[in-house]
């Protein structure tokens, strides 16, 4: 064992494998450009956190000076590359004036010679008397009713 972890991320029909610097779709390669990639990594890996534009800006345009116009150019061109999920949805939503948010259901798979760890990231949400609350909402919610009870 060489103690060198590959990390890649599955969503969809989607194989993101970051040492190797490819994307699979199904059994074919889908080209990207160098900084397409470097941005669906930092999208995929913030599990479903939102990424400021100023992020992205700072870790993928390092080395050069460029406008919010160029990660929106880039955004676009991810979207068209992977699609839209069953339910019509854009796999990179758009959080105005702020960044954007991968949404797509993540599994993270973690390998090296002799071990593959999985971990299975899902994006749930229920109505209860007509609001909706997000999971962490409903934890909170749940711990509120048990006090009162």
């Amino acid at each position: 064992m060489n103690g060198q972890s590959k990390i890649s991320y599955s969503f969809g029909d989607y194989l993101l494998e970051v040492s190797e610097r490819r994307l699979w779709k199904e059994k074919t390669v889908i080209p990207l450009t160098h900084k397409a990639f470097e941005t669906l990594v930092i999208l995929v890996s913030s599990k479903g956190r939102v990424v400021e534009k100023d992020f992205l800006l700072d870790k993928v345009w390092a080395d050069t000076f460029v406008g919010e116009g160029t990660v929106a150019q880039n955004i676009l061109t991810l979207r068209k590359t992977l699609g839209i999920l069953a339910d019509g949805r854009q796999l990179i939503e758009t959080v105005p004036r702020v960044g954007y948010r991968f949404v797509a259901d993540v599994k993270e798979i973690v390998s090296d010679d002799e071990i593959v760890i999985l971990e299975h990231r899902a994006q749930t949400e229920f109505t209860a008397e007509h609001k909706t609350y997000s999971d962490e909402q409903a934890i909170a919610v749940r711990k509120t009713q048990s006090t009162k009870s």
